[in-house]
């Protein structure tokens, strides 16, 4: 930064009209030292990095920015993930699971298969739950199932508590 300052960008100039101004002429200075040839080696950097550039192809998947974490379902069906409860479906009880973490979402796996998703809550004590992962324990008392519909729809709501 010192090198582009002192002796690209602003050793002769250094009063503007206004910052769009400054950020012109900076713009300018960094070509010039990006196009500049000190040696063989970076001679025709510019073309060389082009060429390079153009040949890549796109990647073929998604590049997800994640963190992965195991935790073990609790009693309850949820996960505590920095005191926020995520559920899981009630079959995993006791089970572990690999938690995909995201900065909007998170994605729970047990073994390779995806069990469940949750936006992901940055409120502590928030308990993020879906009716749908809680079939099982809700069809074995017959009084509760019926009230909520359960029978007819897994109805894909969440709400954070």
């Amino acid at each position: 930064m010192e090198y582009v300052r002192r002796k690209k960008a602003f050793c002769l100039t250094d009063h503007f009209g206004d910052i769009h101004s400054a950020q012109e002429h900076l713009n300018r200075g960094c070509m010039q030292v990006n196009n500049e040839q000190g040696s063989l080696s970076t001679a025709e950097k510019t073309s060389r990095l082009e060429a390079d550039l153009s040949s890549l192809k796109p990647f073929p998947g998604n590049l997800g920015c994640f963190e992965v974490y195991e935790y073990i379902v609790d009693k309850w069906s949820t996960i505590s993930m920095k005191n926020v409860h995520y559920s899981v479906p009630d079959s995993l009880v006791g089970e572990k699971v690999h938690v995909k973490v995201y900065s909007e979402k998170i994605v729970i796996l047990h073994g390779k298969e995806k069990v469940a998703s949750h936006q992901r809550s940055y409120c502590g004590g928030d308990w993020c739950i879906k009716l749908e992962h809680y079939l099982r324990t809700l069809s074995v008392n017959r009084g509760i199932a019926p009230l909520c519909g359960l029978a007819k729809s897994t109805g894909r709501t969440e709400k954070a508590v």
